[in-house]
């Protein structure tokens, strides 16, 4: 018997069945990668649709999402441009196959948020079919962060949770891309450049390059996405039920931080599991939220060796650049400083804004400072945190 959800027409046939493929196929190519997919397998003709044609819609949605260019410099990053004169340099990427070529990114668009700081020979990238499958489903763990933030961000709050504006959702795939470039970068164990000391303001650095790259703006919505990684990395991935308690209703199971009653060793262990990429943390939400801790840990050390090495460096790139931003201006207080969160709601009076939008560094380099930039003191040199996966024995350096 049918389900009295599918609309028939008078034949009996689901009414989708009556649909041109020319309007599915628009459809579809209307729909963020994740949805697509899944549109796709919900029926047997939807597949056929997606199948013929699906070189066009994975290129064509790839194309109109805000963070593509963020997604291509992270798929076609090298270790050789692991150098500020070479690191997210324009490139020219083109997807081809025999009989025609779609430029994906070209020279100028790319000059524009990533402009080269020398001549030097523009890098060019042919990708094929399988490239395009693999930026698809990296798009699709943005489109999962999408999903995820409301009850990230309402956790408390339940009753005031909503959807995101398309506004908003903008915002969030392109932090979560940023997010996702400075890990790939300075983050795993793929682009190893260690450095012992953390960045310094107004000094050359790849890490505060990355930010610098950045409008105010888009900064402080990074800045926001951090706070609830933070905090999403704390409650639902580095605590675990350790502890029974007792009542009248019968017995819970209480989440205990890892490393509580230990100092600030549990701020500790965060601020290194927040080194993991977008990709990474979502499997880790998936599959180990609120799991042992002796489970994680052994997981994870099977994957990175040297986890535990060192914490992460986005808050401090984010902090520091910022702080630039604000003393290159001459603003006196960070309470002067405009307000940009991901939501609409944590956006204030757009007057006076108009200069933080259109601000970033374009070369990554600090611009030459106004006079009286340079009365201010240059940081002291600090050392990165060691990191801490949570292990029981604790070792004191």
């Amino acid at each position: 018997m049918p389900s009295t959800n599918v609309t028939l027409q008078p034949s009996g046939e689901p009414l989708l069945y009556s649909m041109p493929n020319e309007l599915i196929l628009e459809t579809m190519e209307l729909l963020s990668p994740s949805d697509a997919s899944n549109f796709a397998l919900s029926s047997r003709r939807l597949f056929l649709v997606f199948k013929r044609n699906k070189e066009s819609i994975l290129i064509t949605v790839l194309q109109r999402l805000p963070e593509i260019n963020i997604l291509l410099h992270i798929y076609t990053a090298r270790k050789d441009e692991s150098h500020m004169d070479l690191m997210l340099c324009p490139r020219i990427i083109d997807y081809s196959r025999e009989d025609f070529t779609i430029s994906l990114m070209e020279l100028g668009s790319a000059s524009q948020e990533f402009p080269s700081r020398r001549p030097l020979k523009v890098p060019k990238f042919t990708l094929a079919i399988q490239d395009i499958e693999q930026i698809w489903n990296m798009a699709k763990v943005i489109d999962w962060w999408v999903e995820k933030y409301p009850r990230l961000h309402w956790r408390d709050n339940s009753d005031d949770r909503r959807c995101l504006r398309g506004s908003e959702v903008v915002r969030v795939r392109k932090a979560v891309a940023r997010w996702w470039l400075y890990a790939k970068y300075h983050h795993g164990n793929a682009f190893t450049r260690f450095s012992a000391f953390q960045p310094s303001t107004w000094t050359v650095d790849t890490r505060l390059h990355h930010i610098r790259l950045m409008p105010t703006s888009e900064i402080n919505e990074l800045w926001r996405l951090w706070r609830l990684v933070k905090e999403t990395v704390s409650k639902d991935l580095c605590s675990s039920p350790e502890k029974v308690c007792h009542c009248k209703q019968g017995y819970s199971v209480e989440l205990v931080p890892w490393g509580a009653g230990e100092g600030r060793r549990h701020a500790k262990i965060v601020k290194t599991y927040m080194k993991l990429d977008p990709e990474q943390l979502r499997y880790y939400l998936s599959h180990y939220a609120n799991w042992k801790r002796s489970v994680t840990i052994s997981s994870l050390s099977d994957i990175e060796p040297n986890f535990a090495r060192d914490s992460e460096t986005l808050s401090i790139s984010l902090s520091k650049v910022l702080g630039e931003r604000k003393i290159f201006r001459g603003v006196q207080s960070w309470a002067d400083m405009p307000q940009f969160g991901i939501l609409d709601e944590d956006r204030r009076s757009d007057l006076h804004k108009s200069k933080w939008l259109d601000d970033a560094w374009p070369d990554g380099r600090v611009p030459p400072l106004p006079d009286h930039v340079l009365t201010f003191p240059f940081d002291s040199s600090s050392i990165v945190a060691r990191g801490d996966d949570g292990t029981e024995t604790l070792f004191p350096f």
